[in-house]
């Protein structure tokens, strides 16, 4: 099932359009769903928050449901250009082609029930060995405070953070040696930079 639903802002009259679909969901058992915007407009970035922090100012509204998602996001596309424009609008970008949502998602994504041969991972690795990642712009550093500023994890949330930990042991000190160079380190570190990824692997 697909469905297209608008998501209003009690008190500031402000709104986001998305559209929802996945295997068995409904408008009623997906209520709690409000999207998941990962752009880093000021849109984008002020809906994260009220998601966040006035999630119970926020009320969900179904606009239509279909039968396919194809149907779902015409319709999502179709409202999202008439009301972009529009200064209570939280869409960071339109949507305007169901393309990539139709080729990377469950069945339809071309690898799926398929896995990489370790041909194929032995050359992704090594394409990365050496490569850094680039460093977050203060721009993206600001615009992630700003989404985590004031938010308030519950007792629910901890205690599942609790129960997700149980029996788990953490080690700061270990350390592990590389059996190719015999440098000695962390072990998250290691890992990333030595044994089957060291420099002088024979």
């Amino acid at each position: 099932m697909a469905y297209v639903y608008k998501i209003t802002h009690k008190e500031t009259g402000e709104f986001y359009i998305g559209s929802k679909y996945a295997v068995g969901a409904t408008p009623e058992n997906t209520s709690e769903y409000f999207g998941s915007p990962k752009g880093k407009t000021d849109r984008c970035v002020r809906y994260k928050y009220l998601i966040l922090n006035e999630r119970h100012l926020l009320s969900k509204e179904i606009i239509g449901i279909y039968d396919t998602k194809q149907e779902a996001l015409e319709i999502e596309i179709e409202l999202q250009n008439k009301f972009y424009d529009d200064e209570l609008c939280l869409n960071g970008a339109k949507q305007t082609s169901d393309k990539f949502s139709f080729v990377v998602c469950g069945k339809e994504h071309p690898l799926f029930g398929k896995k990489h041969s370790d041909s194929s991972k032995e050359k992704m690795r090594l394409a990365k060995i050496g490569k850094k990642l680039k460093p977050c712009s203060e721009e993206a550093r600001a615009n992630m405070r700003a989404v985590q500023k004031g938010r308030i994890i519950t007792e629910e949330h901890r205690h599942k953070l609790r129960l997700a930990r149980l029996g788990k042991t953490i080690s700061k000190n270990k350390k592990i040696i590389c059996p190719h160079c015999s440098k000695e380190g962390g072990t998250s570190g290691m890992k990333r930079y030595h044994f089957d990824n060291c420099k002088i692997k024979g």
